[in-house]
């Protein structure tokens, strides 16, 4: 997995967590019916469902949108995007910045990105 993209899934999926929880607190304890509140909070977790989805795919090393259709699926396009094997456990992958795509290498034990002058990790330091 590419760790860049796995971690912003998870912060995504964490925040996705918190706003369940503020939202079921503030119906159940305070009583809050607001349609205009939950229209925003009801946006806001799609938004957030949807880009941990986008960032989870791109962990394995698929485009964005593999992630966004299969989520769309019933239960079961969940599952196969967690299934999906991972593309990243070999050592390149390429990052697309707009105009041109850059292959760059990243560690095969731990994800992180190797800078170019060196083939050692500077994270689990592993050649």
């Amino acid at each position: 997995m590419i760790i860049q993209y796995k971690n912003r899934a998870l912060k995504y999926f964490y925040m996705l967590i918190t706003i369940i929880i503020l939202n079921t607190v503030g119906i159940v304890v305070f009583n809050l019916n607001n349609n205009i509140l939950e229209s925003i909070i009801t946006l806001l977790f799609f938004a957030l469902f949807y880009a941990a989805c986008w960032n989870y795919s791109k962990a394995k090393g698929y485009s964005g949108w593999i992630g966004i259709i299969l989520v769309h699926l019933p239960v079961i396009g969940l599952f196969v995007l967690l299934w999906l094997s991972d593309k990243c456990k070999y050592t390149k992958y390429t990052v697309d910045d707009g105009d041109n795509n850059i292959t760059k290498h990243c560690c095969a034990r731990c994800g992180s990105i190797l800078s170019n002058a060196t083939d050692i990790c500077h994270v689990c330091t592993t050649k």
